[in-house]
Order: structure tokens, then sequence, then C-alpha cells
């Protein structure tokens, strides 16, 4: 980090620390770090690392933008939001599915919705309705995030109640306005199946738990293949899903709601990395639209590509837990 964008953290940091409290006594709390170390990042001696300043953004609530120059006030890349959910506290899920029902409010508001997305594996957002899917969202959260122990079974893990309650809010049906488009990896449920194997081979999933996670999974894959078919959403919102003839990289969505352009950009964590910065929101759509021109329409044509690929993934799942599985 260079000498000028430090002191300007350092400004931003000392102007956000609370009234009537010892700055540097509330930072060494705040980053577990000595008095002699925190004196040293606030003279410029040293630089504040990434995952400090993601951890006093997110806990100050400042935007990174005008530190990082990216952009104006509306422009956030809030990537505090995403450390945070790298603590593994459940209140950090929480927190996630707090953003979707959010969002949810907002669009049911908006007068017109543009999103486009490209997904190479299963949102969250897509399996809130499937309850040992969801679970085992969660279960593999905590155990990429949380200090759980790493023999932490399936079994053992019970979703907190006000997990289960934001769950359901997000299931209640709805009405929006606008066009949704969806270019889909053709192995988009191939990384949940393979990451479901792993805990199998660890034994920490057993065969009865597969079981149930693969009667959720079949049942997705019909919902999907239902909205390839008649073009709807389950939020009413005309849907045209498409196939990449190319690999997808990752999970990604463009969102214009009545102007108001935002991306969204999956990590590593169920919370994605969020910006409404106007240059990359357009850079993201300008990829979408390049990836279009490699893919095809399945949604009302193509019933015979269409029918390949639902059949290819429901062939997936029905592996899923077997010793000759291969995760390509």
């Amino acid at each position: 980090m260079g000498r000028q964008l430090n002191r300007t953290l350092v400004t931003k940091v000392l102007e956000y620390v609370p009234n009537h409290t010892n700055p540097v006594q509330y930072i060494m709390k705040l980053l577990d770090l000595s008095s002699e170390s925190v004196y040293r990042r606030i003279r410029g001696e040293i630089a504040f690392t990434l995952e400090e300043i993601s951890k006093l953004s997110a806990e100050m609530n400042f935007s990174l933008d005008h530190v990082l120059g990216i952009g104006q006030e509306d422009n956030h890349l809030r990537f505090g939001s995403f450390a945070n959910t790298l603590e593994g506290k459940p209140e950090m899920f929480v927190s996630t599915l707090q953003m979707y029902i959010d969002l949810a409010i907002k669009w049911n508001k908006a007068q017109h919705i543009e999103s486009l997305l490209m997904l190479n594996s299963l949102p969250i957002i897509l399996i809130t309705e499937y309850d040992h899917l969801f679970k085992f969202f969660y279960y593999k959260w905590l155990h990429q995030t949380s200090e759980v122990s790493l023999t932490c079974r399936f079994s053992e893990v019970e979703i907190p109640e006000d997990i289960v309650r934001l769950k359901e809010i997000l299931n209640e049906p709805v009405h929006r306005k606008g066009k949704n488009a969806v270019i889909l990896d053709r192995n988009i449920f191939l990384d949940l199946i393979g990451e479901v194997q792993y805990y199998h081979m660890r034994n920490l999933i057993t065969g009865d738990d597969i079981a149930l996670i693969r009667d959720d999974l079949t049942d997705l894959a019909t919902q999907l293949e239902k909205w390839a078919q008649i073009g709807v959403l389950k939020d009413d919102r005309q849907s045209f899903i498409y196939l990449s003839s190319l690999n997808v990289m990752s999970n990604s969505a463009y969102i214009n709601v009545d102007g108001e352009l935002s991306s969204y950009f999956s990590m590593v964590s169920s919370r994605p990395l969020i910006t409404t910065n106007v240059e990359i929101c357009e850079r993201l759509k300008r990829a979408f639209m390049i990836t279009k021109k490699y893919s095809v329409l399945i949604t009302q044509s193509n019933e015979l590509l269409q029918s390949q690929f639902f059949t290819q993934q429901r062939e997936f799942i029905k592996g899923m837990g077997s010793k000759d599985f291969i995760h390509l």
C-alpha cells in the first residue's frame, strides 16, 4: 500500500472512531494488535494489511471506495461485508440471508428490474426452499469459515431458529416486474455434488443424509427444467435460460433496478462481493453479452438440448455417493 493511500486510510479510521473513545485502544481491541503496532500503523511506519483494512471497513461502516479511489459515494465495493462472513459466526450467515430479504423488498417496490446472471454452481438463493440442501450449505459454510472441528458431522449440526425463520421469509411468494436472463454452465450441479461427495468420503455425511440431499437436488432440477419449459420464474418474471458452450468461471450477477446498477460476484462464503461502481457493472454486462454469443437458448426452444442437459444433471445427481462417482 502506498504512503498516500495509507495516510488516507488512517484519516478515515480516526474519523470513524466513536466519540469519547481512545483511538489506539479502540483499534488495538478491534484488530487484536499491541499498542506499539497500532502506533506504527498510525504513524505510517508500516501499512495496514488487506485483512485489517477489510475488518476496519466492516466494523466502522465506511466505504473502501474512497480509500481506494474507486469512485463516488454511491459506488461502494463492499469488501468489508465479504470479510465479515469469513469469520464463521452464525450471525454472519444471518446477515447474508437478511441481505437477500432487503434486496427482495427493494425489488418488490421497483417498476423495472433487469437481471443478468452467469452461474457455474448453484447459488444459495436457489436452494432456500429445500431443507436438506440448505442445511448442507450451512454445514459447508461452518466447515469453511468457522472453528468447528474438522470431524464435525452433518448430523451434528442444527440450524439456528433465526436462520430458519429468514429462510422461510425468502420462500414467500413475490411478484416482480422485469426480465431475467441466466447463462448456465453445463455442469452446474457438479460442484455441489462433488462437495457432498467429499464430506461423504470423510465419513461426515451418511448414505441416508445423501439420499435426502439427492431428493432435494432432483426436485430442484425438475423445477429448473419447468422454468426452462415455460419461461417464467417462481417470482413471475419472464426468464431466458441459456447453456454456455464455454466454461462459466464463477457466479456473477448484473442487476438494474429502476436505473440503479449493482453487481454481485461469488466468493468463498455464502455472501457475494457487491459493487455499485458503474464502470464495473457495465463491464460485467458486456462480459455477459460476450458469453451469451457462445451460449444456446433453451427456454421454450431447443427441446432436445434442453432434455439432454437435464437428463445429464439427473445422472450426476443419481451418482452422488457412489464410489465410482468422478468429479470432472
